[in-house]
């Protein structure tokens, strides 16, 4: 029984004690006292109702359900929930960490009457969003078969001092009852990094909201008054990065494991194409393997949005079936956004050709390890025009050759432009954006700059080096963007007819697939 159902059988009691003594003490009264009485009742009934009313206002504005100092958790039972294991697809190693969890629960439920175990008190998902960990907690809360608190860290932060901490215990003291009734009880808390961000200590001796929330959680989590074995397990979850979370949230007694969910592998991406596929009408044919490979570095969620964008498109076209063509459409969709309507002149148009054109043989002869996907000069919302690549392998570790390939792709239209025309347009404000970027890494950060320099030196304040070591750095950086630029115009010049004949082609069709790119280079 919920406390809602609680609090009225308990009123429904207590009114039924108050009516039996009103009237056994009315017996007892002479005629004149009675009819005093039965004239007063109009005006004490409203005098007490009235009065009741108030006391409810304000009990639930500060302590009372849905009030202030209270927090209202959602009660998610696992029947409500259903989700399983089997349902997560495309994360098997976080699954197999958290079915690990679930057995441990379902150990501790089984070995009642037995000497007790300590078990693990919290659980911590790491990732990036979109990657299935409300998923994954859906997942757990199903399996385990256990009352399951859903709550936000935006739940606990208000501008009234000291009410974070107050919901902290609200929502233990909950869990409790829970786990008293049930044996155990599992806590998730989204967001975690909104209440668990590093505590900062200010003149007024860290009394900050934020700092008062997060210790009340630590006491609760493994403090002087917690059970040597507790039956509550905090499962958190946080697309922030660890290091911003307060050291002692993450120390053993109170998050006890992390589970690092990724973005899903070529094999999960698969995975979850037949997934979503096979709850939309689809094509029987539909190359999977292709599909996902193009769909490098896409979420759970971003792959279930390309194939319900795919089945609107299809709708659309009033097809029966979701076709391929309807998924990479739909991924170009999501990734590019809608074609712009408006037309270009042929000025314009033929030097955003030669742009994208040194962009191609770039990456056609520098960057081999990409599959160029498609090359287009239609004129969109977010870009003039593309040049889509996709990795042949999952590259993990990138070295130097990597990212002088890269940077020399992205110079590649500056430089064709450079060789046809001789200046340069606004189109390479963002190639030169992540040129650069890349160049300063490399001399920065990973040590890769011709002077030798070793270290990461943005790890450190600015104003901790010296103008002079700046400059030598700055150099190094200046002269990778040099040594790629001129790479790049030694071979748009020693292959100038390809150029041209790429441009050319680019203008007429405005795009170029796989197979017309492989007739070009044959």
């Amino acid at each position: 029984m919920n406390r809602s159902k609680q609090l009225i059988v308990f009123f429904i009691i207590i009114g039924l004690i108050l009516l039996i003594g009103i009237w056994i003490g009315y017996q007892f009264l002479d005629p004149f006292n009675r009819d005093i009485i039965i004239a007063t009742i109009p005006f004490d009934m409203t005098f007490y109702l009235v009065s009741t009313f108030l006391f409810v206002i304000f009990n639930r504005i500060f302590h009372g359900l849905g009030g202030l100092g209270f927090i209202e958790a959602k009660l998610v039972q696992a029947r409500d929930v259903n989700v399983h294991f089997t349902d997560v697809i495309g994360i098997d190693e976080a699954v197999e960490e958290a079915q690990e969890v679930v057995q441990m629960v379902r150990d501790r439920m089984a070995a009642r009457g037995k000497p007790k175990k300590r078990m693990i008190r919290g659980l911590l998902m790491l990732g990036p969003p979109g990657c299935g960990k409300t998923l994954l907690a859906k997942a757990m809360a199903t399996e385990a078969g256990l009352p399951f608190l859903a709550l936000s860290g935006s739940d606990f932060v208000e501008k009234w001092y000291s009410l974070g901490a107050a919901r902290i215990r609200g929502a233990f003291k909950e869990a409790k009852r829970l786990a008293e009734q049930k044996g155990a009880c599992v806590i998730f808390i989204d967001e975690l990094d909104v209440i668990g961000r590093m505590r900062t200590f200010s003149g007024r001796g860290g009394e900050e909201e934020t700092n008062r929330t997060l210790t009340q959680l630590l006491v609760e989590k493994d403090g002087l008054n917690a059970r040597e074995v507790s039956n509550i397990i905090v499962v958190g979850a946080t697309n922030a990065s660890e290091d911003i979370l307060d050291k002692a949230l993450l120390r053993p007694g109170r998050f006890d494991r992390k589970i690092y969910i990724d973005q899903p592998s070529r094999e999960g991406r698969e995975q979850l194409l037949r997934h979503f596929l096979a709850q939309v009408l689809s094509a029987p044919d539909i190359d999977m393997a292709s599909l996902a490979k193009i769909t490098w570095g896409k979420s759970a969620s971003d792959i279930e949005n390309i194939v319900r964008e795919a089945a609107l498109i299809a709708a659309k076209e009033n097809k029966a079936k979701v076709e391929f063509p309807d998924l990479i459409a739909a991924l170009e969709r999501l990734d590019l956004g809608l074609k712009g309507m408006g037309s270009m002149g042929d000025e314009d148009k033929l030097r955003l050709a030669y742009h994208e054109a040194g962009h191609l043989l770039a990456a056609r002869y520098f960057d081999p390890e990409q599959e160029i996907v498609r090359v287009s000069i239609k004129p969109r919302k977010r870009k003039f025009s593309v040049v889509q690549q996709v990795p042949r392998e999952e590259l993990y570790i990138r070295n130097r050759d990597v990212f002088m390939n890269q940077i020399k792709m992205r110079l590649a239209g500056f430089v064709a432009e450079k060789v046809v025309y001789g200046s340069s347009s606004e189109l390479t404000r963002d190639d030169f954006k992540e040129a650069t970027g890349l160049a300063r890494d490399m001399v920065w950060v990973y040590g890769m700059g011709l002077s030798g320099y070793v270290g990461n030196y943005l790890a450190i304040s600015i104003d901790d080096i010296s103008d002079t070591f700046k400059q030598h750095l700055n150099n190094d950086s200046e002269a990778i963007i040099r040594q790629c630029s001129d790479s790049v115009e030694e071979l748009l010049t020693r292959n100038r007819p390809k150029l041209d004949a790429v441009a050319k082609q680019l203008v007429d069709t405005e795009e170029l697939g796989p197979a017309d790119i492989q007739a070009i280079f044959a």
